[in-house]
C-alpha cells in the first residue's frame, strides 16, 4: 500500500496571474520624448507562474495552473494558450468580470 503513494502523477502546481502580454517589436529603442513605429505586434501568455508552468511543460513535467481569469474574450485566449502548451487549466475559475 504504501509504495502505491509514489505510482500516483504527480504535477507541479502555479498558483499566480494569468495575463496576455502584448508585444510590439521595433527596430530601434526610442530615444527620450520620440515616438516610433512597430514593426509587428503579438499577444503572448504572461504572468510570472504561468510563463513558468509553461517552460516546465515543454520540458516534459507535469503542471496544472490555479488562476482566476474573466469570462471573456482574453479569458479564453489564456485558458486555450495554456491548454495548448500542454499546462492543465482544469484549476482555473472563470469569474463574471472581464480579465
Amino acid at each position: 500500500m504504501i509504495g502505491n503513494i509514489y505510482k500516483k502523477k504527480k504535477y507541479i502546481v502555479g498558483l499566480g496571474a494569468s495575463v496576455m502580454d502584448y508585444l510590439q517589436l521595433v527596430d530601434t529603442f526610442p530615444k527620450a520624448n520620440t515616438k516610433v513605429r512597430s514593426s509587428k505586434a503579438s499577444l503572448q501568455g504572461g504572468g510570472s507562474a504561468m510563463t513558468a508552468l509553461v517552460t516546465l511543460a515543454k520540458l516534459g513535467m507535469s503542471t496544472q495552473a490555479c488562476s482566476v481569469v474573466g469570462d471573456d474574450t482574453l479569458g479564453k485566449m489564456i485558458v486555450t494558450d495554456l491548454r495548448n502548451h500542454n499546462v492543465g487549466t482544469a484549476n482555473i475559475q472563470k469569474q463574471t468580470k472581464s480579465t
